[in-house]
């Protein structure tokens, strides 16, 4: 039988783990471990916070400010028509098989994909500043560039923004990149609005995602300040 101590110092070595893997990932921008390893990490701390909530550290990402750490996965959509992301299509040819597949063209794409650096102006460096555009911003750009020829009348674009696309938020290689996919979207809806194609973009706030996992205490309640239902955004919640 398992003794409380050493519960206690699993949870100890959980939490140094998944707080040095958050540090790695979203401060140093150099992930030390898979996403799949830290995904078994916290489900496996937040079980056992659940069944000992006595042991539960103060350094525990459960409990930062706006924080949960929940032990049940994201649940998977069951779609109507056929998807297709990077995990299914790699090449021109691929894409050109899939949107055939379907008769009547593509009729929606997403560009969901993006990452934080936290860097400030005086210390970004460009490489970490072109890897930021090249995903927020160049890969959208690419992504419709595409996608968009495959569309008929009726189809729909949608780019995920960011709050930080309408404030000065200090990070400035990720705001600038968000306030650049706010700019290409309205080029985008310009440009294929005559083809009958909509292109939109939304701009999320504070929203509980591991990308969000390593932002300060301090941070987190500064933005449940700004928002009125005082509460952070969650996956799956409306």
């Amino acid at each position: 039988m398992t003794s409380e101590a050493d519960i206690s110092n699993e949870m100890m070595r959980l939490v140094r783990k998944i707080n040095r893997a958050n540090k790695a990932y979203h401060l140093n921008d150099a992930p030390e471990i898979a996403d799949a390893e830290y995904d078994a990490l916290v489900r496996r701390l937040a079980e056992l916070e659940a069944a000992h909530p006595d042991l539960i550290r103060p350094d525990s990402p459960s409990q930062a400010v706006g924080h949960e750490v929940s032990a049940s996965p994201l649940g998977k959509i069951a779609h109507e028509v056929r998807m297709m992301s990077l995990d299914n299509a790699f090449t021109d040819e691929e894409v050109a098989e899939f949107a055939a597949s379907l008769g009547n063209g593509v009729q929606g794409l997403v560009n969901n994909a993006g990452i934080p650096f936290r860097g400030r102006l005086g210390d970004m460096k460009v490489e970490d500043w072109n890897r930021v555009m090249g995903i927020n911003l160049t890969g959208p750009m690419l992504g419709m560039q595409a996608i968009a020829p495959l569309m008929g009348p009726g189809a729909s674009i949608v780019n995920t923004g960011s709050a930080a696309a309408v404030t000065p938020h200090y990070t400035v290689s990720y705001t600038a990149s968000k306030w650049g996919l706010r700019g290409l979207t309205h080029v985008a809806a310009t440009e294929y609005g005559p083809r009958g194609i909509r292109v939109n973009i939304v701009h999320p706030g504070y929203i509980e995602t591991p990308m969000m996992a390593a932002a300060p205490a301090v941070m987190t309640g500064a933005q449940l300040a700004l928002t009125p239902l005082e509460r952070t955004g969650q996956p799956g919640r409306r």
